[in-house]
């Protein structure tokens, strides 16, 4: 990926790794099972990397803007820009595979924040379409980048903040 090659092979992963093609198929019996090995490497990280960035963070407003910071500065999101140019169609099964994942993800994380907005509103939302819009924001941002140098969620939170405060008020 580094290197800007339109596809990863195999003879690329063995000279990074410094192993014989012998070895990396001991290990791995396609380059499917490497990529694959990759992205839940990536993924197992970005979910640990998630909790830490959430620790400490005291108020549901402040859990939100540590989540979203996250969310558009991570590995996994960073890494799937340019895997995508590498290898598009495992990358868009990768997202498929794992869309589940991701929005337990967000499920998780922001669970503390989304009971704080149900409380302050007065009314239940629907935290699987809320967690599921915020997966799909950040997927369509790894496919088409950000423009403006600001991603779309970071924009939207003042506006969302905004109206979490008219809401409260009424």
């Amino acid at each position: 990926m580094n290197q800007g090659t339109p596809r990863i092979t195999a003879q690329d992963v063995c000279d990074a790794a410094g192993v014989s093609r012998g070895t990396l198929y001991r290990y791995f019996p396609s380059m499917d099972a490497v990529l694959e090995a990759v992205v839940l490497r990536l993924r197992t990280e970005t979910d640990r990397e998630l909790n830490r960035a959430l620790e400490g963070c005291e108020s549901p407003t402040e859990r939100f803007a540590a989540f979203l910071k996250y969310s558009v500065s991570n590995n996994e999101t960073r890494r799937g820009s340019q895997f995508l140019q590498v290898e598009p169609a495992f990358v868009l099964r990768y997202f498929e595979s794992n869309f589940d994942h991701f929005i337990a993800r967000v499920l998780t994380a922001l669970d503390p924040v989304f009971d704080a907005w149900e409380a302050d509103i007065g009314m239940t939302l629907d935290r699987g379409a809320l967690a599921e819009m915020m997966v799909r924001l950040a997927l369509s941002e790894t496919v088409v980048l950000p423009t403006g140098g600001k991603h779309l969620a970071l924009r939207l939170q003042a506006t969302i903040d905004g109206v979490l405060r008219a809401l409260k008020r009424d």
